[in-house]
Parts: structure tokens; C-alpha cells; sequence
């Protein structure tokens, strides 16, 4: 017995020593954990953030390519292009004298097609946002932590 005493006795000091060291490393470790996740969510925010930047900057390119096609639409459909236009396919200017207008009773006439809101109404279209993020992040951890599953089976 005497020398089981002195056997516990002798590892003390080691047990002590491995201790200390655990008490050392572990706040080591949990920072080391901290700043693993920091960096992974960082990651995925630049790269989300990049992502959106080059969304963002196709979405400019193709306004101007719209804007550049619009511009030219506009300049062929100007009327000193479209009188030139018209003298080259043989078609000349006629005077307010030679004009016959003539009522078809059979033609509705143009119909007119609204492309804007109506003036004065405030329409604005729904923001449809995921459901995935209209919930908070308290919510969403006291669901997922307080929630029974629909897995388990209840007596």
C-alpha cells in the first residue's frame, strides 16, 4: 500500500504539468477554431461580394449596349434620315392639297397599347423576398434548437 502512495506521489508532478499544459492549449485551440470560422465566412462573403460585382457589372455593360442600340434606333428613325430614305425608293413630298382623307367605318382605328402605369397610380410592384431570409437569426436558432422533429415518435 505504502508503495502505491509513493508511486501517486511520483506522478503528481506530471499529472500537474499536463494539466496546466491543457489549461494553456485550450483557450489556444478555441481561438484557433474562432478564427478558422471568421475565415471561412469571411471567404464566402468576398466571394458572394465578387459574384455581385460581376452581376452588377454585366447588368452596366448591357444597359449601355441597350442604350447604344436605342441611340442608333432613334437615328434611323429620325426624319432627315427617313426623308432621305424615302426620296432614294422614289417617294416624294406631297402638299396639303393633294391630301384625300376618306372615313372606312370597318377600320376601329389604332389601338392603343399602354406600356407605363396609368398616371396618378402608385403601383409599384411586390418585393418578393426568399423565405429563407425573412427570418431572423434568433428565430431561426430557437426553431432549430426547441423544435421537435417530426422524426420522433411520441408515446
Amino acid at each position: 500500500m505504502a508503495k502505491k502512495f509513493i508511486q501517486a506521489y511520483k506522478q503528481t508532478p506530471r499529472r500537474k504539468q499536463i494539466q496546466k499544459l491543457g489549461l494553456y492549449v485550450l483557450p489556444v485551440i478555441t481561438l484557433g477554431t474562432v478564427f478558422a470560422l471568421y475565415l471561412v465566412f469571411s471567404a464566402q462573403a468576398a466571394s458572394a461580394g465578387l459574384e455581385i460585382r460581376s452581376y452588377l457589372d454585366k447588368k452596366e455593360e448591357l444597359q449601355r449596349t441597350v442604350a447604344n442600340e436605342n441611340t442608333q434606333l432613334a437615328w434611323l428613325l429620325s426624319y432627315s434620315n427617313m426623308t432621305k430614305r424615302a426620296e432614294k425608293l422614289g417617294f416624294s413630298q406631297i402638299s396639303s392639297l393633294n391630301i384625300a382623307y376618306m372615313v372606312l367605318p370597318s377600320y376601329p382605328g389604332r389601338t392603343v397599347k399602354l406600356t407605363s402605369p396609368v398616371p396618378g397610380s402608385d403601383s409599384v410592384g411586390d418585393v418578393v423576398l426568399n423565405s429563407a431570409y425573412q427570418e431572423s437569426l434568433l428565430d431561426f436558432l430557437g426553431d432549430f434548437l426547441f423544435t421537435t422533429s417530426s422524426e420522433e415518435v411520441e408515446p
